[in-house]
Order: C-alpha cells, then structure tokens, then sequence
C-alpha cells in the first residue's frame, strides 16, 4: 500500500524483493493526497476466477453503488436541461409565469417585464426617456406598454388597471393629452401619484394589470 492507503500495484517476491507488474492507475508521492474515491472506494473485478481460486481479469474502481448514483446523477442533470425556460417564460409549479420578452427591457435586469397569473398579466412600470418633454416620454412609455402586451398576447384594451407616477404632478395635463389616445370609451381604472424622482431621470412612468375574460 502507498503512503496514503492506496494500492501502487507493487507485489513481494519469496526474496523480499518488490516487483511492479502493473503501473498504479495514479501516481502518488509523498506528502501528496490521493484523491478521496481512490481511499475509500474498493476495487471490483469483472469475474473471472483462476484455477487456484484467485480473481483475474480487469479491476474497476467503481462499485456498483457508484453506478448507481452516478446514473441517477446524469438523469437529474439530463431532466434539468429539459426544463429550462424557453423563450424567456419561467413558471413555477403553480403556473405563475415569469416573462421577459427583450423587445421592451433587458432580460438581465433583477425584475420580470410582465408576470402572468391565469388569465391576468401584471406589467412592471415603463418608462420613455426620448427627447421631447412630457408629451414623447408619455408617447414612448405607452407604446412600450403597447409591445409588452402584444409580446404576451394582449392588447391594450384588454388593461384594466394602470398606475401613473409623475416626477412633476404639474405636468399630469399633459400626459393625459397623450394617455386618453390610446384607449377608447372603455377606459382602465387608474391612480396617479407625483414623486420625488423617477429611474434614470423620467417624466413619468405607468405600470398596467391586463386581463381577459375565461
């Protein structure tokens, strides 16, 4: 046996003399550890017997125990690429989904672009920062609602709730000149709210609940 309780393959002649019939599968020296499946995990053999009782034939590190674990271990991992999301959708087991469908946000941002519960789908805030003051930032943020639910298969009349948060509450005529154009006499529910300041410098963002009928 070598320094750290592994087999070197050295056998002892009637002389006292060692002899090495065969390399040992890894070379370990002094002072260096043999890997922790080399100490602990006995060989097994293939089944041949000689005539005087000895095993012969190959020798395998691998017990059948190992096998099996190791068998089990490429399912899980072979099941678990079969899962991944598709498409940008994630669902949980109870078939929340969490989408991103990189046509309005970056997909690598620490919140979902919409999530769907049943037949309702939740937005995250849109924002438009383009040129232009208030009424192209309104412009630009409904029409990033606008892609975000036709990316997810709704449409803005299918809104039933809307969020407005301004960075100046003095301009809420001047979003409304540009909000009310985009729905007809079936206009959502909504809440406006003026804040301190909005992300990356915004006039203003609007976050919507969308939903459909069973």
């Amino acid at each position: 046996m070598g320094a750290s309780g592994v087999s070197t393959g050295r056998t002892v002649t009637d002389g006292g003399q060692s002899e090495r019939p065969h390399a040992a599968p890894w070379h370990v020296g002094r002072g260096v550890r043999a890997p922790r499946d080399l100490a602990v995990v006995p060989h097994r053999h293939d089944g041949r017997v000689a005539s005087d009782g000895t095993r012969t034939g190959r020798s395998f590190p691998w017990s059948r125990e190992n096998m099996t674990i190791r068998n089990r271990t490429l399912l899980l991992a072979v099941a678990g690429l079969l899962s991944l999301p598709v498409s940008g959708v994630l669902a949980d087991d109870d078939g929340i989904e969490f989408l991103n469908s990189g046509k309005v946000l970056p997909t690598n941002l620490p919140f979902s672009e919409a999530v769907r519960v049943g037949n309702t789908l939740y937005l995250s805030g849109q924002i438009g920062i383009v040129p232009g003051g208030m009424p192209e930032e309104a412009k630009q943020t409904m029409e990033n609602i606008r892609i975000s639910l036709e990316a997810h298969g709704y449409q803005l009349s299918d809104v039933v709730k809307c969020t407005v948060m301004l960075a100046d509450i003095a301009e809420w005529g001047s979003f409304n000149q540009v909000y009310r154009t985009y729905f007809t006499d079936r206009f959502p529910a909504r809440s406006a709210l003026g804040a301190s300041g909005l992300a990356l410098g915004a006039r203003v963002e609007v976050e919507c609940i969308a939903a459909k009928a069973d």
